[in-house]
């Protein structure tokens, strides 16, 4: 669940056991629809070769 998101800069989630997961977002951060706080959403991330991280936010699906 989305808790704070500051467009371009960085967006808070509340995920598993209530714990709080802050993500800095820059060029490589890919968004599937739009973000508001109190949504549901799904952020992956991974290393690419070069040592940069990509994450990936995109809207919750039950099952996905």
């Amino acid at each position: 669940t989305v808790k704070a998101y500051e467009a371009g800069k960085k967006i808070t989630v509340t995920g598993p056991k209530d714990k709080d997961y802050s993500f800095d977002l820059d060029e490589n951060v890919a968004f599937k629809g739009d973000v508001a706080v109190g949504q549901r959403v799904k952020v992956t991330y991974t290393k690419a070769s070069g040592g940069d991280k990509i994450t990936s936010v995109a809207p919750y699906k039950k099952g996905a």
